[in-house]
């Protein structure tokens, strides 16, 4: 399977959804916003390593919203009534606790009435979320982590997105059947992404940032995910 790296053309704003009513998407999938006016930084690839404890210093990147801010805004208009589309387009059973903020452990008894409601080698879009819910009313899980499982931060400039040739679900982290294998394909192509943007010239640096960011970002996530998941196999 190839790896490519291409410019998508259609404008989007500044926070992009990941869960529209048709369908859920990756970050690295088909997402774009219109080019603007300004100069490319330098070149970033091979010194990835070296880079990985800095950020970028430019005058868009520090007036940007941090991913927290966006998260925030996106949990905001749940709890003020403004947003009713659900998260993943599912109205789970149990309403999501938009206050969780992800601090609690999962006792033995909880674990196993949530193995004996789930399981995660047959899932479907409506059993994770209401999975997700149940997780966020135990306060396991954050309102945060569901937030970034739906809106995440474009950079300035032309959005550029990888592609697998062949592999649609390439990037994105699948709700459907298995859960833990999809997580285990998730984290391989997060892998991925950084071995392909270790070895290729970036010459945007607001691209480079932000690719590294989200992907690291979302590997994180994948593994916190699987420390809290493996209790319930």
């Amino acid at each position: 399977m190839n790896i490519s790296f291409q410019t998508a053309a259609d404008p989007r704003t500044r926070m992009w959804n990941s869960t529209p009513k048709s369908n859920t998407g990756s970050v690295f999938a088909s997402i774009g916003q219109q080019a603007k006016a300004q100069a490319a930084g330098p070149a970033y690839s091979v010194n990835l390593d070296a880079l990985s404890g800095k950020e970028e210093k430019t005058s868009a990147r520090k007036t940007d919203p941090s991913l927290e801010e966006i998260y925030d805004r996106y949990i905001e208009g749940y709890k003020n009534g403004s947003s009713t589309y659900p998260p993943g387009g599912v109205a789970t059973k149990t309403p999501i606790n938009w206050d969780a903020d992800g601090t609690s452990v999962l006792t033995k008894e909880q674990a196993d009435d949530l193995k004996s409601a789930y399981d995660l080698s047959h899932m479907n879009e409506e059993s994770y979320w209401n999975l997700m819910a149940d997780l966020t009313n135990l306060n396991v899980i954050s309102a945060r982590d569901i937030a970034s499982q739906c809106v995440a931060k474009l950079p300035d400039g032309v959005v550029t997105g990888f592609t697998a040739v062949g592999d649609r679900s390439f990037g994105r982290m699948e709700v459907s059947g298995n859960l833990m294998e999809n997580l285990s394909k998730y984290k391989k192509d997060l892998v991925r992404m950084m071995d392909w943007l270790k070895n290729n010239t970036i010459a945007d640096s607001n691209q480079f940032f932000w690719m590294r960011d989200n992907i690291l970002h979302k590997s994180d996530y994948a593994d916190r995910f699987v420390s809290i998941l493996e209790q319930l196999i």
